[in-house]
């Protein structure tokens, strides 16, 4: 690791003396292009300047602050976002248009990719099209790399706080072909509770106990564009991850667990081209593989492995795909969108030292069509259809599970009232399969089988608009989501457990957010009220804040100073004592970020940042406390 950044250090010091002239853009990778120049709440993109502004490492730490979007840390330690109260199982994620997560269970931890080799991060909130695949229902995120469009380019950063920070990146390109590289490593020996917290049996204060963290990640791009009208790129994504998961401050059955290996490869070919005037498309095909080591140890001192509860399992798991989109366009219909997506998801599994790895396999196919036509002047119409489908392959040698299959749709309509103002409808119908763990539930020792599993079904509805006044953008939307088959945990007695289709959920909410974009500043303001309740047990649905008010804003003054704040209130949200089962409420926190950079010359910069300025003692999940007050301080180059 310290000769591959040593490598790009003195790399990117040859660099100061070159001064190209380069734009970062992004067209392969994008699923979906929209023509709104507005701002509008179904969609968010933060971009490398956001990214930058709030030293995100991570793209979980990118995306926090965003309307509709709730940030919180699970009990394995893993980062997870959802959007308007799904979860990231029912949400897909994708890096340059081809899907990421854990085959076995469907889950990623977002602080697995960071960002240093990306241009921006592209989040649907709502599934107003089919081009995204099955198990989208919730949204999708799609980060996108960053592409150099001529001559050199360099970029260094160092940051020292509780963590050490380091993120390099490098690009070439000319006339017939363009190649970037990455790296990023991030490590920390674990952060600080607030000052306010008071001892557990299971946490002492001051450092949190096994929080440690340390990611290594490394990206290779390289494209041409010597084919007349065809854009070709073939990207390598490498993560390297070490992570503990610290222990539920209350409970009396503690885990002491650790991850000694969390890796994940993505190779990843894509292209791009126009046949003619009236027909072209886009794709990727792709290969993952994924490895992880969990550690399950007796005590706190993380060294024996004696007791029946501990064991040393792993993950060996790969997938390979291939996700098509073709655009036609002729003078009957505007624009015609069809897609093809196939994935095949391997999932080997050990459960403890010397014992048979289990292998279970199964394929994902969805195709479909989307047409996008004209009604009147500034209305427009987009209908689309698919077929989804899951086949189950192959369970360890145990009977196959019937063929899950799903028709989804969407339709929309979207009025251009002036150019600076807009109004739209949307309906759909999206599905979620399960995962294999779901499926093969009855293989974990305490579950009993479900041959019956279906996927989860949602009805969705959204209404919503934006409207521009010179710097001031103000966006509203009402989001409807009806749940069916709703996936659920359900205890049959004698410590035997089922999974079963039995639950129903209605999640609706209001959005609203007013931005300004001037030249030196920028400031936005978002509120999001959610309703999501359990409509068969007439409960609400566990970690979804009813409210949420997110600030952000920035300063750029001529001689380089910026400075920058972000805010973010969370208040009712029910969490579970995994005890016992019973629900609790999370107290309600605002947590308050400052930083401030000051650019030096024309290429460097230095900055100090405040996380949790206030040291507030707040928790996503119960019995996971986040960190508390946090000083960091960089420094970045850039050429």
């Amino acid at each position: 690791m310290r000769v591959f950044l040593v490598f790009f250090i003195l790399i990117s010091t040859i660099l100061l003396s070159q001064t190209p002239d380069s734009v970062k853009h992004y067209y392969l990778g994008e699923v979906e292009i929209t023509a709104s120049k507005e701002k509008e709440l179904r969609t968010v993109s933060v971009s490398m300047e956001d990214i930058i502004r709030q030293n995100s490492v991570t793209a979980y730490d990118g995306l926090q602050f965003r309307p509709g979007i709730y940030a919180s840390v699970s009990g394995k330690n893993d980062a997870q976002l959802s959007i308007r109260g799904f979860d990231q199982r029912q949400i897909s994620v994708m890096i340059d248009g081809a899907p990421i997560y854990i085959p076995y269970d469907g889950s990623f931890d977002l602080n697995a990719i960071q960002l240093a080799g990306f241009s921006r991060i592209s989040v649907s909130k709502s599934t107003h099209t089919i081009l995204y695949g099955p198990n989208s229902m919730g949204g999708n995120i799609n980060l996108i790399s960053s592409v150099p469009v001529q001559g050199l380019t360099s970029r260094l950063s160092y940051r020292k706080g509780l963590s050490d920070v380091v993120s390099a990146g490098i690009g070439f390109a000319n006339p017939l072909f363009y190649l970037t590289g990455s790296f990023g490593y991030f490590d920390t020996k674990g952060y600080d509770l607030p000052k306010s917290f008071v001892a557990t049996a299971n946490e002492d204060g001051s450092k949190r106990d096994n929080s440690e963290y340390t990611s290594i990640a490394g990206q290779f791009k390289i494209g041409t564009n010597i084919v007349p009208n065809t854009n070709l790129a073939f990207g390598l994504n490498l993560i390297d991850n070490k992570k503990g998961v610290p222990v539920n401050i209350y409970t009396t059955r503690p885990r002491y667990w650790r991850y000694s290996d969390w890796n994940k490869t993505l190779a990843n070919f894509m292209f791009n081209s126009s046949v003619s005037s009236f027909l072209s498309f886009k794709g990727n095909v792709f290969y993952e593989k994924f490895m992880n080591v969990l550690d399950s140890f007796d005590d706190a001192t993380y060294t024996v492995q004696k007791k029946k509860s501990s064991f040393h399992s792993t993950y060996d798991d790969h997938s390979i795909g291939i996700n098509i989109s073709a655009f036609l366009t002729s003078d009957f219909f505007p624009l015609t969108k069809f897609i093809f997506l196939y994935k095949r998801d391997t999932h080997n599994e050990q459960g403890n030292y010397n014992q048979l790895f289990k292998k279970y396999e199964a394929d994902i196919l969805t195709f479909g069509a989307e047409e996008e036509f004209g009604i009147a002047k500034g209305l427009r119409s987009i209908i689309g259809l698919s077929y989804d489908r899951m086949k189950p392959l192959f369970a360890d040698n145990a009977p196959l599970r019937q063929t899950s299959a799903s028709i989804n749709g969407n339709a929309g309509l979207y009025y251009s009232i002036t150019p600076g103002a807009e109004i739209y409808l949307s309906l759909a119908r999206k599905s979620r399969f399960p995962t294999l763990k779901e499926f093969y539930s009855e293989l974990l020792g305490s579950y009993v089988a479900n041959p019956d599993l279906k996927a989860e079904q949602n009805f969705s509805f959204e209404a919503g608009g934006n409207y521009r006044f010179q710097n001031i953008i103000v966006a509203g939307a009402f989001f409807y989501n009806d749940v069916t088959d709703l996936l659920q945990i359900v205890s049959l007695g004698n410590n035997l457990r089922q999974y079963k289709n039995i639950n129903k959920a209605l999640i609706t909410g209001v959005e609203m957010e007013v931005s300004y974009e001037g030249s030196y500043l920028n400031a936005a303001i978002n509120y999001t009220y959610m309703s999501a309740k359990n409509k068969t047990e007439n409960m609400d649905l566990i970690n979804r804040p009813a409210h949420i008010i997110n600030f952000i804003a920035n300063k750029l003054y001529e001689f380089g100073l910026q400075w920058t704040s972000e805010v973010s209130f969370v208040s009712e949200q029910q969490s579970v004592n995994s005890d016992n089962g019973a629900f609790v409420k999370l107290p309600d926190y605002l947590v308050i970020n400052l930083g401030v950079s000051q650019r030096i010359f024309s290429h460097f910069a230095v900055d100090l940042r405040i996380n949790n300025l206030t040291d507030k003692l707040y928790e996503t999940e119960y019995g996971f406390p986040r960190p508390g007050r946090e000083f960091s301080a960089g420094i970045s180059a850039e050429w």
